[in-house]
């Protein structure tokens, strides 16, 4: 009964997100802002125009008075400036593609995974008709290739420079500038752009043509197949977002979202996967799970909390706190699930315990106001719990729910992360957006409501959340029809030690040991026996070291045997990179030394 009391209560909260308790003093209400353009010299007075800047101002009352810490990230100051310029922009160009991309720009500031331009609504009215899923594109360093062509009119790996005669770099960029990120997730923020490039280009085209050309050659797109309502509302009842696959001694769960279909069909099938472990575990020979979250948006955080009582006996807590502030559209909602039977189950078994008392709380909070509910830690006994290694796959699409699952498998300590970056820091993310149309140009927006707190002391922070092991696509990955995580999913299995930083004592260990893992993520030479045999030397250079360190000896020519060691076990391809790594060349910044470059800001791509 108390899980499903929790379960009731759990659903209120949906995603991930809230502010900070003891910053929220720095919010404050806004009374109407002026639909004036203020001091603006205004170039186009075109009533449409007008129509735009006065949309810049409804938006920004709008993230001022609905947004739970809006100035998280982002001084007051820098917002207004920002959200000033864009009307400058907007004023002198005056056209519908300079609105989409003010908003991006000021909404973009915020760093906020959750504010920003519905995008799918977005690319789907500037795509029309025309099928945007049969090519598949991605970036390497800045440039963008073909990932795949489901029509076979464009191969795997093939570099982008035009669309419909634009330069990619263009359309790239205004891509990037409407794609959101959390937090100083970066990476995010380029994956999002990959899936907005050809809505981007048509939208530059959008009075002329459409796309149509790719690298100066036709590419027809085809149009979508119409799916009937029927059709279409029996797959959403149907899709759980869960897909099983057991192979090569590991057991695959992939979890697209955490929002999809039935919630009764999620737990079942869920419930379903873990049983198959349990019981055929020794006849299909399960050295492990994966858990897949790559392209993960996010969803419910119940759903997501789900998974962890199939891997842990241990006590779970997500979120640590829920912080949010009332709006007219959350009041509606709450108000409207605290009737009936669920207001008879909290009115008669409510209490703080059991947590069902928050649900009458959110119920009658005033709009505008802030609340904060801290939920009890459970333990479960689900049963099928798998004692295994478990790695988790992320890139930098796993986003809200997805990256509070990585929060809590890095807590526990559970296995290792393989990818890339997620959109994310470990302490949370904001959450529960809400969707209104900006009332001149139409622009549907997103706009945070709350922040999912994963930090008992209810840190805030920005970095996001890097994976044990970097593995990232190349572009002979695509033209071999290669997928490198399949390669790194075999090697944790069957070298599930390597690269556990348990291991090493001395912080250069760990960082030269980071820095392996990430300078050869793209090297397919890098894994199986030659990694394995470098964490070899990695693991007796760090004991040699904390054994003349002990002593009192010089440790020096330690490092000196691991590097030299660590260099005749590399394939002749890779050191030179390694040499570089430990004996860079000084630049003309201070700028040099082993350190995690994918945190750098010189080393790292804009």
């Amino acid at each position: 009964m108390m899980y499903l009391f929790l379960s009731v209560f759990l659903i209120l909260g949906g995603d991930d997100a809230m502010p900070d308790v003891e910053t929220m003093t720095n919010t404050r209400k806004f009374e109407c802002f002026s639909e004036s353009t203020n001091c603006l010299e205004i170039k186009d007075t075109s009533s449409t125009t007008q129509g735009y800047l006065r949309d810049l101002d409804t938006l920004k009352v709008w993230v001022e008075t609905l947004h739970p810490l809006p100035f998280a990230r982002v001084s007051e100051e820098i917002w207004d400036a920002t959200c000033e310029k864009t009307k400058q922009d907007v004023a002198e160009e005056g056209t519908e593609l300079a609105m989409t991309l003010a908003v991006g720009s000021m909404l973009g500031v915020l760093k906020d995974s959750h504010t920003m331009i519905s995008l799918g609504v977005w690319a789907k009215e500037e795509m029309g008709d025309l099928g945007v899923n049969t090519l598949t594109l991605t970036s390497i360093d800045g440039d963008v290739y073909v990932k795949l062509d489901e029509q076979g009119l464009i191969a795997p790996g093939t570099k982008i420079k035009t669309i419909n005669g634009l330069p990619i770099v263009d359309i790239f960029d205004h891509a990037k500038t409407i794609s959101p990120q959390e937090g100083e997730a970066w990476l995010s923020r380029v994956r999002f752009a990959e899936h907005m490039i050809l809505p981007m280009a048509s939208a530059m085209v959008k009075d002329s043509i459409r796309v149509t050309t790719i690298n100066g050659l036709d590419y027809p797109f085809g149009k979508k197949l119409k799916i009937s309502k029927w059709k279409e509302n029996r797959r959403d009842r149907l899709d759980t977002g869960l897909n099983w696959e057991f192979d090569d001694g590991v057991a695959r769960l992939e979890i697209s979202s955490f929002m999809s279909g039935s919630g009764w069909r999620y737990f079942r099938e869920l419930n379903r996967g873990f049983k198959q472990i349990e019981k055929h575990r020794d006849e299909w020979g399960i050295k492990g799970l994966v858990v897949d979250l790559r392209g993960n948006l996010g969803g419910a955080a119940y759903r997501m909390a789900e998974v962890f009582y199939y891997l842990t006996e241990e006590e779970i807590k997500i979120p640590v706190a829920y912080i949010m502030r009332q709006s007219k559209e959350s009041a509606e909602l709450n108000r409207d699930r605290y009737r009936g039977m669920v207001r008879w189950i909290v009115d008669r078994w409510g209490n703080e315990e059991n947590g069902l008392v928050e649900i009458k709380r959110m119920a009658e909070l005033e709009i505008g106001e802030v609340d904060t509910v801290r939920p009890a830690g459970m333990k479960l006994d689900m049963g099928n719990v798998f004692d295994g290694p478990v790695v988790v796959l992320i890139d930098g699409l796993s986003s809200s729910a997805s990256v509070s699952f990585v929060s809590e498998f890095n807590r526990l300590d559970r296995g290792m992360v393989l990818g890339e970056s997620c959109n994310g820091p470990n302490t949370g993310t904001f959450s529960d957006a809400i969707e209104r149309d900006l009332p001149e140009s139409g622009l549907k927006v997103m706009i945070s409501t709350c922040r999912f707190v994963m930090d008992e002391e209810y840190a805030f922070r920005s970095r996001p959340i890097k994976p044990s092991r970097w593995v990232q696509w190349s572009e002979m990955d695509f033209v071999e029809n290669r997928d490198p995580f399949i390669e790194a999913v075999q090697d944790w299995v069957n070298n599930t030690e390597v690269g556990d930083l348990k291991q090493l004592s001395e912080r250069e260990s760990k960082l030269l040991w980071e820095e392996l893992e990430t300078v050869f993520s793209r090297d397919r030479l890098w894994g199986g026996g030659v990694r394995e045999e470098v964490w070899t030397k990695v693991v007796e250079g760090d004991g040699c070291v904390q054994e003349a360190k002990t002593a009192g000896e010089n440790f020096k020519q330690c490092k000196t045997s691991r590097n030299v060691l660590t260099t005749l076990a590399l394939p002749q391809e890779l050191r030179v990179r390694f040499e570089q790594l430990i004996s860079p060349s000084r630049p003309a910044v201070l700028h040099f030394g082993i350190h995690n470059r994918m945190d750098c800001d010189v080393c790292k791509p804009n």
